[in-house]
Order: C-alpha cells, then sequence, then structure tokens
C-alpha cells in the first residue's frame, strides 16, 4: 500500500473508530491497515477521551500518520 494510501486508510479508520466502530469491523473494511496503530488510536479514542474534541482528533491523526512514516 502507498504511503498516501496508507495515510488515507488510517485517517478512515480513526473517522471510523471515533463513530463507535471496533478495530475488527475496519480491519474487516481495511484489512491492510496497521491493527497496531488501530489498537491505539481506539484505546486513545475509548479511554482518553469519550467526546473527542477536533483539536484532539487532529492531534491524534498527526501522531499515528508520524509514527506510522516512522515505521515504514
Amino acid at each position: 500500500m502507498s504511503k498516501s494510501k496508507t495515510e488515507e486508510v488510517l485517517n478512515e479508520c480513526i473517522n471510523l473508530l471515533i463513530a463507535g466502530n471496533s478495530v475488527e469491523q475496519c480491519l474487516e473494511k481495511y484489512p491492510d491497515a496497521d491493527e497496531s496503530l488501530l489498537k491505539t488510536a481506539e484505546f486513545a479514542i475509548r479511554k482518553g477521551r469519550k467526546n473527542p474534541s477536533q483539536k484532539f482528533q487532529s492531534e491524534l491523526r498527526e501522531k499515528l500518520l508520524k509514527k506510522m512514516r516512522e515505521m515504514t
């Protein structure tokens, strides 16, 4: 998966997690997504904030995208 496609998938999965979907549901829709990053996002969303603000969501995306880039 290309970097831009990977970032697009991660962003979509973050949106799904914020909407209440599980990591498993994201992986069903995007089987090539990085499960460990999704679990990190899910933890941050579920445990860190019940109703994440736009700022929190943006910061989370940036941190996860940075981590993803470091891994590739």
